[in-house]
Formats: structure tokens, C-alpha cells, sequence
């Protein structure tokens, strides 16, 4: 079964910094990612992996994301 969600991670300023794929196989990992970002000080959120493609860009504060 594909993934369907995956984590965003977020910076102060909105932008997508990193993201992963949410999937039963590979709970450690994105256990271990999730917790890497919130230490970073980033704000994380679960959404559909469609979703997140779009947002891989350039940082709109100008520092590439």
C-alpha cells in the first residue's frame, strides 16, 4: 500500500524546509525526523503528500529552503 501523508517541517517564516513520508515500514525513521526538526525549532505538520509537493520551493525570505 503507497503512503498517502507525510510530516512538513516548517520555518518561522512559513516556508518548507523538510519533509518525509509517513508509512508504517519506517516508524523509527520518521519518529527520529520528526523529533530532529521540532529541535531545530521547526513547526511540524502531518498532510497529504500532494499537498506538500507544491511547497518545495525557494524560501520567500530569500534564503534558499
Amino acid at each position: 500500500m503507497r503512503s498517502t501523508h507525510g510530516y512538513a517541517a516548517f520555518k518561522p517564516c512559513g516556508c518548507l524546509v523538510a519533509c518525509t513520508v509517513d508509512g508504517p515500514a519506517h516508524r523509527k525513521a520518521v519518529a527520529r525526523f520528526v523529533g530532529e526538526q521540532v529541535q531545530l525549532g521547526y513547526r511540524i505538520e502531518r498532510m497529504e503528500i500532494e499537498a506538500i509537493r507544491p511547497l518545495i520551493r525557494r524560501c520567500r525570505c530569500g534564503a534558499k529552503a
